[in-house]
């Protein structure tokens, strides 16, 4: 039997692109959830997809493995009031504030979730098994409020406004073989793990990050246009403010509350 077409595309994709996806998914969902604005069947089923089992590792009260509707009462129960996104990178763990082990782990994870509550926060980090997706809960500190999608919009837009002329000369390029068919990727599986009713500016701004992303990925992990390791190095540096902004971009859009719009 062919795999699924969702398990087809992450298999052949960057994992950190995929954690976020799957981490950005359970962050919304379980937000619209948290809001009376889903079932936890149905919050369950938009984070799952067709990823097989999901298992909470470590949820509050629960000294066993448990589902997603399970894991999020007992996260609401232990306080939980939101989810919030983290993507951590080298040098910068966006959305964290520790401790260090977390944030390491979450560095290795590729994305993390924190729930957030009135009394304790906890993490919850996707690791993937050959039965689907293990999510191991721990202990974490209050992490900063994230930026709004308009804050985030703004730094975006200013980071690509002053790395414009390095891209240029350095001709990161757009069009390098291969671009297109990473972008289409990363699009289907966000079509397959939308966010829960995003406020306006939050979808225009997951899409736009999402495409940055994917694409600045590919640049950094292929030759491009650089024919030099010192080319190559300038063209990181010049892609990384520009790859900061798209994180932080995703961290805003996927923890706005969503809204239940008529229409």
């Amino acid at each position: 039997m062919p795999p699924a077409p969702v398990a087809a595309i992450m298999a052949g994709m960057d994992l950190t692109l995929v954690a976020t996806v799957r981490a950005g998914a359970a962050v919304s969902w379980g937000n619209a959830w948290l809001q009376g604005l889903a079932s936890p069947d149905d919050a369950a089923a938009r984070i799952t997809v067709d990823d097989a089992a999901h298992l909470l590792d470590g949820a509050p009260q629960e000294p066993d493995p448990v589902s997603w509707p399970v894991g999020l009462g007992r996260l609401r129960a232990a306080g939980t009031t939101h989810l919030q996104l983290a993507l951590p990178a080298p040098g910068d763990p966006l959305g964290l504030a520790g401790p260090v082990e977390l944030n390491a782990r979450a560095l290795a994870a590729g994305a993390a979730v924190l729930a957030v509550g009135t009394e304790c926060t906890y993490a919850l980090l996707p690791h993937p098994t050959e039965d689907g997706v293990t999510w191991a809960v721990s202990r974490a500190n209050p992490p900063p409020h994230p930026p709004t999608p308009t804050e985030a919009a703004r730094e975006l837009n200013a980071a690509l406004r002053g790395s414009t002329r390095s891209l240029e000369q350095l001709a990161v390029a757009r069009h390098q073989p291969g671009t297109s068919a990473v972008v289409a990727d990363a699009e289907r599986l966000l079509g397959d793990r939308p966010p829960a009713y995003p406020p306006p500016r939050a979808a225009e701004l997951l899409a736009t990050g999402l495409r940055l992303l994917a694409v600045l990925d590919h640049a950094l992990r292929g030759e491009g246009a650089a024919v030099s390791a010192a080319e190559a190095a300038a063209r990181a540096a010049a892609l990384r403010p520009v790859a900061a902004a798209a994180r932080q971009a995703l961290v805003a859009a996927y923890s706005a509350p969503p809204e239940l719009r008529n229409g």
